[in-house]
């Protein structure tokens, strides 16, 4: 289980869709220390990145520098390039090679809405990025919208997930 103090607003990225969900560019403004990618609208077309893509796999996976291959995932992420989304997604919720921004990973992941691991991946970050600790029902709520849908797309991690979520909402009924 995931033990971080970030929090999200849960109304922000409920009504999201591919074209209207925002990608990364990195925010000059910010010093080195406390830099994060700010929020743009995402491309309706998808042009390669598989370059910038490549760069960063080599210095995360092979190189072992994630904190040099996250630029290089943003930069493709911005044109589109799904595998990076997924990069940053991870990246920025886990905080690996950049600061922990459970905004950023929604964003990504509702982009890839259409595969069923990105929809369980919103509904554990809903279901553990609780905004209002006085909501936790409404914030389980909606992580069970997201683990039906990975359900229903087949995942099985999602059916169990959404199995356990509707048994703790019962019990706070």
């Amino acid at each position: 289980m995931l033990h971080l103090i970030f929090l999200i607003n849960a109304s922000e990225t409920t009504t999201s869709t591919p074209e209207t969900v925002p990608h990364l560019v990195p925010e000059r403004s910010r010093s080195r220390s406390n830099s994060s990618p700010s929020i743009q609208d995402v491309p309706k077309t998808k042009p390669d990145g598989e370059s910038e893509y490549k760069t960063g796999y080599q210095l995360r996976w092979v190189n072992g520098k994630p904190e040099e291959a996250f630029p290089q995932f943003i930069a493709a992420a911005k044109k589109g390039h799904e595998k990076a989304l997924w990069e940053v997604a991870t990246m920025s919720m886990y905080g690996i090679g950049c600061p922990v921004d459970i905004k950023l990973a929604i964003d990504c992941y509702s982009v890839l809405k259409d595969d069923p691991q990105a929809l369980n991946n919103l509904g554990a970050l809903y279901e553990n990025f609780n905004p209002d600790k006085k909501d936790k029902k409404g914030a389980l709520e909606q992580a069970k919208v997201f683990y039906q849908q990975a359900s229903e797309k087949g995942l099985e991690l999602g059916k169990t997930n959404l199995e356990r979520v509707e048994t703790e909402l019962r019990s706070l009924a």
